[in-house]
């Protein structure tokens, strides 16, 4: 008598493969959907613009702004996604034009100038958490991008 019966354990071992196989599956959907992907977000845009890309990241440089997201409760007390604009001597930016985009939104988020160089989302907080920024004095344009960006609001 043998310990394993010829024909009945194959269709059994094929049946845990395909389990084994479902579950590392599951998990690695699982595992994308719920942390920060590293994916760059419209990739295949990007690499059509890449010329004009490169050339806005010099402009960027040469300009020397900067933009720093912060998510505060807001006149209504929602939480509101604020942006700080400094030009490149550190000094608020007070004529400036700020607007925002989310990837998973073609309509991009606009800002209001609150303070010395704070500009206020007119919009609910996006369901997002990375999203580029454009800021427009005069005939200067800087852009930046953030991602893995904290929704929770700054105390």
């Amino acid at each position: 008598m043998r310990l394993f019966p010829r024909f009945k354990v194959w269709p059994g071992i094929i049946f845990v493969l395909f389990g084994v196989n479902f579950l590392v599956v599951a998990i690695t959907v699982i595992g994308a959907s719920r942390t920060a992907s590293p994916i760059e977000p419209d990739y295949y845009t990007k690499a059509l613009n890449w010329d004009q890309t490169q050339a806005q990241i010099q402009r960027n440089v040469s300009l020397g702004w900067s933009v720093t997201p912060s998510v505060r409760p807001g006149a209504d007390g929602k939480p509101r996604l604020f942006v700080t604009v400094l030009d490149g001597a550190g000094s608020p930016m007070r004529a400036a034009t700020v607007k925002a985009r989310v990837p998973s939104s073609k309509v991009p988020l606009t800002f209001t100038h609150t303070d010395d160089g704070v500009y206020a989302c007119n919009e609910d907080l996006p369901d997002a958490t990375s999203f580029s920024v454009a800021v427009t004095a005069g005939f200067d344009l800087f852009t930046a991008e953030f991602s893995a960006f904290s929704k929770e609001p700054a105390r």
